[in-house]
This record gives structure tokens, C-alpha cells and sequence, in this order.
């Protein structure tokens, strides 16, 4: 199991240092959670910071933009050094005809071929909304809790999507990676694991960890199914 670990909930003025900690550790990626204050709530990471933690580390940034119209903005975040780029079905696409969207997903992997591209849904949003994409993205984020919050309770019924999304990728023959967002911590790693995750988010789990070297052990020793 690989781990992202998510830049929520440390405060910024400690992000760059938890960040050089976690490469020191061999985390396997940074989740970066970017948050515009109109798709959700809050703000958070802003481009500028975005950048400063792109300097101040070499593991690889697996960057999750919580804004509206994220499509017309994915420049700026490949120019800051992201390898995965994922944002929200709900915000770009809505009620949009799978044609429409293909399009626009094959025009992305034109322009940014470098990129790994990753859509992620709600908890609401059902994961045969992607059937007809698959094979044009890299990640599924499966949110198990609602976005835009860290400290959330994991929703148990993610288990469900995260099983039925291995089974997409099964049958579609792709390479493309789930991952999991929310709530994530060492009580539901072995569940989410045996659903078929391939990579988890951690926020508030290892950010709060007595000690994150074993937290990051664990969630490695654990293999999806």
C-alpha cells in the first residue's frame, strides 16, 4: 500500500518542515489539498504555497484541487511541479454527455502527457459516473468523507465503492490506481486494503502519530486484494 500523506492539518507556517520530516521517512507521496473557499468551504494551499513545499522536497506531489472550473487552472499546477493532478467530477463536469467529457479528458493528456491525471468523487457520486472515462485517468480518489474538512470520520460505506472500483479497472484492463481520501488511520487500513485500494491519504492520522515512522510502516506492510 502506498501512502500520500496530506498537508491537512498542519498549519503552513509548519508545512515545509512536516514535509521535509515525511521524505526523510520515505513517505511515497504529499497529498496536497488545494481548497479555493467556492467548491468547499475552506481555503487552503494556495499556489504560491503550493510551490514553496514543490522546493523544499523531492517526494513526489499528488496534488487533490477542491476549486471550481479546476481544468482552466491545471497549468499553473503542472508549472508548480505536481506529478498527479486530480480534481473533482463534480466541479468540472456535473451534468456534462460522457462524449463532451472524453474530449476534454483526451485534450488534457495531449497538453500535459507528464501529468498523472486523477478524478475523485464524493460520497455521493457513484463510481459508474467513470465507466465510460476509465481508461483516460490514472487515479480514482474515492472521498470517504465529504470534502473540504480535515478530522472527519471514515464513512464505511466507501468500502463498497472502493471494491466496485477494482472492479472497474479489472474489467476495463487499465492500469489506473484507487486511491482512498478521509478519515484513513490504522483501525480501517486492513479494510480498506482488502477492498483494493492501491494508495491511501492520511491527514490527521500521522500528522497526530506519536510516532509516524511505524504509522507509515504499517500502512505499507498492508497489500490490496
Amino acid at each position: 500500500m502506498r501512502l500520500s500523506a496530506s498537508t491537512n492539518p498542519p498549519k503552513e507556517e509548519e508545512l515545509l518542515e512536516y514535509c521535509k520530516e515525511l521524505e526523510s521517512l520515505h513517505v511515497d507521496m504529499i497529498h496536497c489539498d488545494c481548497m479555493d473557499g467556492h467548491f468547499v468551504p475552506a481555503t487552503c494551499l494556495e499556489l504560491p504555497k503550493l510551490l514553496e513545499v514543490s522546493r523544499a522536497t523531492s517526494t513526489p506531489l499528488d496534488c487533490h484541487v477542491m476549486i471550481n472550473s479546476p481544468i482552466k487552472l491545471m497549468k499553473k499546477y503542472v508549472e508548480a511541479g505536481v506529478t498527479i493532478f486530480t480534481f473533482h467530477y463534480e466541479a468540472e463536469f456535473g451534468s456534462t454527455l460522457d462524449f463532451a467529457i472524453r474530449q476534454k479528458l483526451k485534450k488534457i493528456r495531449r497538453k500535459f502527457p507528464r501529468v498523472m491525471l486523477g478524478i475523485a468523487i464524493k460520497p455521493s457520486t457513484g463510481v459508474n459516473m467513470l465507466n465510460n472515462i476509465i481508461d483516460l485517468i490514472d487515479v480514482i480518489l474515492i472521498m470517504s468523507v465529504e470534502p473540504g474538512k480535515s478530522g472527519q470520520e471514515f464513512i464505511n460505506s466507501a468500502l463498497n465503492k472502493i471494491a466496485e472500483a477494482r472492479q472497474l479497472v479489472i474489467r476495463s484492463g487499465t492500469s489506473t490506481l484507487i486511491e482512498v481520501d478521509g478519515g484513513v488511520n490504522l483501525d480501517n487500513i486492513k479494510s480498506i486494503a482488502k477492498a483494493g485500494a492501491d494508495i491511501v491519504v492520511m491527514g490527521s492520522a500521522l500528522y497526530k502519530a506519536k510516532n509516524r515512522a511505524k504509522v507509515i510502516d504499517a500502512v505499507h506492510s498492508c497489500t490490496s486484494e
